[in-house]
């Protein structure tokens, strides 16, 4: 089962400045996610109609999360870009939370914690291992990236914790740590200091 199921964003251009956001089951709280925040700020329910520069205003600088919640149903994140003069179409249909999906999600809690143990002890390689794990699982799962990432960085592998960093923070742009720590790889990739 997929964790992290998207379904497609999209995006139609036109002269208008406004964001449409839409969900099915409606009624969905959408959360505001601005790049450096831990937790967003309710901006309303869909189906829901503001304009981008209203959306920019409250955002600041750095990318845009929306995050849809409604109980009963797993949370989904799409990512805004900053496209001035558009007419922007988010729908999506959220997934409801099953028996098997509670089941997976605790069976990643867990790989994830046991993931970070092993970290704590320098078993790194068991670590990557159990990021895998968690893959196999489900590959939407920005924890396991994060996990690889760290690993990779305690272990020298530049490239590779980047790679792994950038697909984190693409699941979860609110990762703050995954940031940093990306900017600190790309820092050392660059010749800079660390």
């Amino acid at each position: 089962m997929n964790l992290a199921r998207i379904l497609p964003l999209l995006l139609v251009a036109s002269g208008c400045s406004s964001l449409v956001v839409r969900s099915e089951p409606r009624g969905a709280d959408v959360i505001l996610i601005a790049s450096g925040q831990d937790k967003g700020k309710s901006i309303g329910k869909t189906p829901l109609r503001l304009k981008v520069s209203e959306l920019e205003r409250r955002a600041g600088d750095g990318p845009v999360v929306l995050q849809l919640r409604k109980q009963g149903y797993l949370p989904a994140n799409y990512v805004v870009p900053n496209v001035a003069g558009a007419q922007m179409q988010l729908e999506t249909t959220l997934q409801p939370v099953s028996e098997e999906g509670m089941s997976d999600v605790n069976k990643v809690v867990r790989l994830t914690l046991r993931a970070e143990r092993l970290i704590l002890e320098k078993d790194l390689d068991g670590a990557l291992k159990t990021a895998d794990d968690i893959k196999k699982i489900s590959d939407g799962v920005a924890a396991a990236y994060a996990i690889e990432g760290s690993v990779r960085v305690l272990k020298g592998d530049w490239v590779k914790a980047r790679e792994a960093l950038q697909r984190a923070i693409d699941l979860d742009p609110s990762d703050t740590d995954a940031v940093a720590t990306l900017r600190l790889v790309n820092e050392k990739l660059k010749g800079g200091p660390g």
